[in-house]
């Protein structure tokens, strides 16, 4: 839980492209010049212990982001700038000798329940060791009930837990449109206390994008074309590296509870 012994202040930061060159430190520090994030925003206080088992044992870190339109890269230039492929850049970077491959299952429109129910025909078959489950935005402009979907984010992560595959929970995106028209609260609290009662990690997404667009580091509101996909761009790889920062710090976790240096 959050507070617990595990727990690991990230610095708060992230941005897209870092090199190989100059290791985990370097990149980090790359990322803090680049975009900051609040303080606190990327706490890990959960190892992820099967993840972090097959990556000792095989040398392998195999990730699917399970989403909806985002993920598979909706709004981005092109399919490269979408987080998903600029987490896998960000992650062999940081993580030297090991295998890291992150594959994406989205479907535009697909509700919590949905995705909990194609794990086991679509995710659990391929052997990942990390789900990023990216969810929520659909349920609530359905307008579907936040306890089915907190009921279906519990049902997912068990069924995962049971084939040995950990989950990092993402929440929604945040816009001033989508703001003004969602009530995204229902989803979101249903979300934190899942990923609290189950000890997954949460990467608050939709508080990180808020942060941006207040501080003025992205401009979340242009109806130009070319400048709503620079954006895009922009936080697809603010969130790559910042899911990085997490995931690595999360593998750092040891089994006394200390990070490694």
């Amino acid at each position: 839980m959050r507070g617990g012994p595990w727990g690991v202040l990230l610095a708060a930061v992230v941005v897209a492209g870092v090199a190989r060159e100059g290791g985990a430190l370097a990149a980090a520090e790359d990322a803090r010049q680049r975009c900051a994030a609040p303080a606190g925003a990327t706490f890990v206080d959960q190892s992820l212990r099967f993840a972090a088992g097959r990556m000792k044992a095989e040398g392998v870190l195999k990730i699917v982001v399970l989403g909806t339109a985002s993920a598979a890269g909706a709004g981005v230039s092109e399919a490269g700038k979408a987080y998903p492929a600029r987490l896998e850049t960000e992650l062999s970077g940081r993580l030297a000798g090991v295998w890291v491959t992150v594959a994406t299952t989205a479907r535009r429109g697909w509700t919590a329940r949905e995705m909990a129910e194609a794990l086991a025909s679509t995710v659990i078959p391929g052997r990942a060791s990390l789900v990023v489950w990216q969810t929520g935005t659909v349920d609530a402009i359905r307008g579907l009930d936040p306890i089915e979907f907190g009921n279906a984010l519990i049902e997912g992560i068990e069924r995962l837990h049971s084939a040995s595959i950990d989950v990092i929970l993402v929440d929604q995106q945040y816009s001033p449109r989508t703001a003004a028209m969602i009530n995204l609260a229902p989803y979101q609290a249903a979300m934190e206390r899942v990923a609290q009662n189950f000890d997954v990690l949460l990467f608050r997404r939709h508080d990180l994008m808020q942060h941006w667009t207040e501080t003025g580091f992205v401009d979340l509101s242009s109806t130009a074309k070319a400048e709503q996909q620079r954006v895009a761009d922009i936080v697809h790889g603010c969130v790559a590296a910042l899911l990085a920062e997490m995931i690595g710090a999360a593998l750092a976790v040891d089994a006394a509870g200390a990070a490694k240096p």
